[in-house]
This record gives structure tokens, C-alpha cells and sequence, in this order.
């Protein structure tokens, strides 16, 4: 009897360690695998974003070439000097004289993420060569939006000689 006893409480004993020592081990070998599991998933997506990103900078790589194009449209500055001496060199290539050029204060206006600077140009010339400006301002590299075009038979001695004025506006990055 004694050896059945001693079987039994040894039996006892051994389910009553498994359950105290070996059960919660195994709970937390459970909540260990959901954990890695989920870091295992947050790698994953972490791995995702960063091929993303080198996925974005290979195509702004390959695209340079066409955002320095739009950068030549529509610069990050206002280059007042360069504008103005573009619209010179345009007046004199059509043949224009060019009475005055003026520009808006600096800041003038604001359109969403451009800056908008106002240009005057006052101008003499036949009408072959006004259509001739308008050319070179279109086929000009920087962008701009004419608003108003007044043309008038100059007040001279000679004829056909016209006085034009332009209002345009001229865009940048702000």
C-alpha cells in the first residue's frame, strides 16, 4: 500500500507542478508567437515603404530632366532681371522699340503654391512685328499670361506705326 501511496502523490504531484510550472510557460510561449508574429508583420510593411520610397527616388532620378524643364517655367524665384531682359531681347528680335517695362512690386500676387508678378510693356511698332513679339513671348522658355492687349495708331509723323500696350502676368515657384 505504501508504494501505491507513494505512486499516487508522486502522479499528483507531477500534474499539480505541470500545471503550476509548465501551463504558464506555455501561455507565454503563445503570447511570444503573437508577438513576433506582429513585429514579423510591421517588418513587412517596413519593408514595403522603404522599396516605395527607393521606387520614388529611382523615378525622380529618371524624371530630372523634366522637372528642371518645369523649373525653367515656372522658376523658384521671381528673377525680375531675367524677365525683364527676356521680354527685351523678344521686343528687339521682333523689330518692337520698346517704350517701357515695368513690374509689380515683389509679393504681388499669390495663386496656390506660384507667385504671380505683373509686367507692363509699353511698345511701338507695325503689326507684322507685334505678331512677331507675340511669338517670341509664346515660344519664350518662361511662362506667361497675357491679360490685356491695347493697340493704337501712334500719334507720330510716320504711318502704320502702332503704340501697343501689354499687361501680363508672370508665374514662379513661392
Amino acid at each position: 500500500m505504501n508504494k501505491d501511496l507513494i505512486a499516487s502523490v508522486v502522479l499528483g504531484l507531477s500534474i499539480f507542478l505541470f500545471f503550476i510550472l509548465v501551463i504558464p510557460q506555455y501561455d507565454g510561449l503563445r503570447g511570444v508567437n503573437a508577438a513576433l508574429e506582429e513585429r514579423e508583420s510591421l517588418l513587412l510593411e517596413r519593408n514595403i515603404a522603404i522599396e516605395k520610397v527607393k521606387s520614388l527616388d529611382r523615378q525622380i532620378s529618371e524624371r530630372q530632366s523634366d522637372i528642371n524643364k518645369i523649373l525653367v517655367f515656372l522658376p523658384d524665384n521671381k528673377q525680375i532681371d531675367q524677365l525683364l531682359s527676356s521680354i527685351e531681347q523678344a521686343s528687339q528680335q521682333a523689330g518692337l522699340q520698346l517704350i517701357s517695362l515695368s513690374s509689380s512690386a515683389p509679393n504681388t500676387g499669390v495663386i496656390g503654391q506660384y507667385g504671380r508678378l505683373f509686367v507692363s510693356i509699353d511698345l511701338e511698332g507695325f503689326y507684322p512685328n507685334i505678331i512677331n513679339f507675340l511669338t517670341n513671348l509664346e515660344s519664350n522658355l518662361r511662362l506667361y499670361d497675357i491679360n490685356e492687349i491695347n493697340v493704337a495708331e501712334s500719334s507720330g509723323e510716320l504711318s502704320g506705326v502702332l503704340t501697343i500696350k501689354i499687361d501680363l502676368n508672370a508665374y514662379f515657384l513661392k
